[in-house]
């Protein structure tokens, strides 16, 4: 079974019709987890006592991915390779958290094997040959050089003018 981190951002949109459906099937197979960070972050909103102590108790009710030494220095990891590039400055404290508990979560399900087995069968079909599937493989693999290319070198501080322009 594969579960989910449920952050804030779920949590604010659980009154629209089709994510209060996906939520509670998810709360009720017991797929959804939470952190510490988040539980606080949703409880800052509650407008008296009366109304945290009966959020805290919903809360508590999901299972807790507790935060190790291990799991905090992944989420400052990550942190430090953002800053590599200036990146930092985006995600919060609790984004970082949530994203490092929910590859936590992941554990290789049958979603994760039919995925691989599907993109296995593409680069198959990719090196027989395949049009569409040759196609799709040598997009995406430039895809992913420009991004590194992008990453290691970043965007030029200047453009040199074309030649001709005035």
């Amino acid at each position: 079974m594969t579960l989910a981190l449920a952050d804030t951002s779920v949590w604010a949109r659980s009154l629209q019709p089709e994510v209060a459906e996906l939520l509670s099937d998810a709360v009720e197979e017991d797929r959804v987890v939470m952190i510490a960070p988040v539980v606080l972050e949703l409880l800052r909103g509650t407008r008296d006592m009366r109304e945290l102590e009966r959020d805290a108790r919903r809360y508590d009710m999901l299972p807790v991915i507790h935060m190790t030494p291990a799991f905090e220095e992944r989420a400052r990891d990550v942190q430090r390779r953002l800053a590599w590039r200036g990146y930092h400055l985006g995600p919060s404290a609790v984004d970082l958290l949530a994203a490092t508990a929910a590859l936590a979560a992941l554990d290789r399900g049958w979603l994760w094997w039919a995925a691989l087995g599907a993109q296995g069968a593409l680069l198959a079909a990719a090196a027989a040959g395949v049009g569409i599937a040759r196609y799709y493989v040598l997009v995406t693999w430039a895809t992913v050089v420009s991004l590194r290319n992008y990453l290691r070198r970043g965007v030029p501080a200047t453009w040199d003018a074309a030649e001709g322009a005035q």
